[in-house]
């Protein structure tokens, strides 16, 4: 499946930290004129990367914070 989804240019790696089962995407919604939206916008939802990649520092990292390829909805742990 990774292979298929770097054709489709939907991933850039075969060395995935979902593929070890180490990160995920996650979907964050918002209240905008009483209809629910999807939102990546890094300024709403910093607060949340920060704490996750505060607990505890240097093994957390959300893909908001990065600096080559912004991946809002991508959060990991490295072990």
């Amino acid at each position: 499946m990774q292979e298929i989804y770097i054709k489709t240019g939907r991933s850039k790696t075969t060395n995935s930290m979902h593929l070890k089962k180490c990160a995920a995407d996650l979907n964050f919604f918002e209240e905008v004129d009483g209809r629910v939206k999807l939102t990546y916008e890094i300024p709403k939802l910093k607060p949340i990367g920060d704490f996750w990649e505060s607990l505890p520092p240097g093994t957390n990292f959300w893909g908001g914070n990065w600096n080559s390829f912004k991946d809002v909805p991508h959060f990991e742990r490295r072990v």
